[in-house]
């Protein structure tokens, strides 16, 4: 009887090994964008990449503060909330970087970053819908998506591993500031330029001869 029951413990240890094993196997990374990243194009690409089979959401917010305004609704003078993104355009990457030690729990308190400010948590605003996608493989898959016509701000895209039940088992979050694009300073048509410049000295020899 004892053998039997040993046998039966054993087998269940074996069962709980290999759920435990196929429950922890399955991970996602953010590829692109690189963590706390700083781009001057209105476009990024979006990369995650999941080994094994496993399910993950997909989702991107842009962080903006709240901001309290008062408006007048039939003679009635409200408060309201107002959600604008910030200007973090002189931001560097270690100040981004800063931002997401703030959100992801790596600090409790915001460092002081290279404008001045403290660093602070925004309030997350989605962009666009989330997307789940799932590797059906054992192989490693790869979730790619291209974003362009981004306004200049800071962005958060963040990716929820799925567990069977549907619920969030494990998260990685990554943060890029996406800044204006510089201006193009307009080129100077250099013959015009020099025939405006000949011709005006042509005239003042003519007019030196002639004195």
């Amino acid at each position: 009887m004892s053998r039997r029951l040993a046998r039966i413990a054993a087998f269940a240890l074996a069962l709980v090994m290999m759920c435990t094993g196929v429950c922890f196997a399955a991970s996602a990374e953010i590829v692109s964008p690189a963590v706390s990243s700083v781009t001057d194009s209105d476009s990024f690409l979006i990369s995650v990449k999941l080994d094994s089979v496993s399910k993950a959401r997909i989702s991107v917010y842009q962080q903006k503060e709240a901001v309290e305004t008062s408006r007048t609704v039939s003679g009635t003078s409200i408060k309201v909330t107002e959600y604008v993104a910030p200007d973090l355009s002189a931001l560097k990457p270690e100040d981004v970087q800063a931002i997401s030690d703030l959100y992801t729990g790596v600090v409790t308190k915001g460092a002081v970053m290279s404008n001045g400010k403290t660093a602070v948590k925004y309030t997350d605003i989605p962009y666009g819908d989330p997307v789940v996608y799932e590797n059906k493989t054992e192989g490693i898959g790869i979730y790619t998506k291209q974003l362009t016509g981004m306004a200049p701000g800071l962005y958060r895209v963040n990716v929820d591993l799925l567990g069977k039940d549907g619920k969030p088992a494990a998260s990685t979050t990554s943060f890029i500031l996406v800044k204006e694009k510089p201006k193009v300073k307009e080129k100077t048509d250099l013959f015009e330029t020099n025939q405006g410049t000949a011709a005006q000295t042509l005239k003042t020899v003519i007019k030196n001869i002639f004195k």
